[in-house]
């Protein structure tokens, strides 16, 4: 089968073998990550009769930066850049002579603000709050 991808404004032809096997998850969306947060997705083999010890993984192209791929099929480090990703997998399980391509997306947040509100405010009267975030790279410096 003769699958093109449009990928970071490359035209890629990929080759696939047809067969029974399949990247998990089959979901295309990894779940979302955060700047400045530990992240991590592990990748697996459908059908489970094959040993992940059986299968090498490799990302076609780069991973977002903070991000790095194991050839077990482990994508794991701190996201360094807020975006939205495209990453291309490949498994090639060689006593089976096929190769599987899956093509996943992944949307990397920037540092959040966790406060929901702010206290009740009067015209001249000094308040104080603390603000919580949720991801960025430390230290964080806060500015108005």
């Amino acid at each position: 089968m003769l699958s093109i991808f449009q990928i970071v404004g490359v035209l890629a032809i990929v080759f696939e073998v047809l067969s029974q096997y399949a990247i998990l998850p089959t979901a295309t969306q990894f779940p979302d990550a955060t700047v400045g947060i530990p992240y991590e997705r592990v990748l697996g083999i459908s059908p489970s009769t094959i040993s992940l010890s059986q299968v090498i993984f490799s990302s076609i192209y780069p991973l977002p930066e903070g991000l790095l791929f194991q050839s077990n099929g482990v994508i794991n480090g701190t996201p360094a850049l807020a975006g939205n990703y495209s990453i291309l997998i490949q498994a090639q399980i060689p006593s089976a002579l096929t190769q599987i391509i899956a093509n996943y997306s992944l949307a990397i947040k920037s540092l959040q603000i966790a406060n929901s509100s702010l206290p009740k405010l009067k015209r001249g009267v000094p308040f104080s709050i603390t603000l919580i975030s949720l991801g960025g790279i430390l230290p964080l410096t806060w500015s108005y």
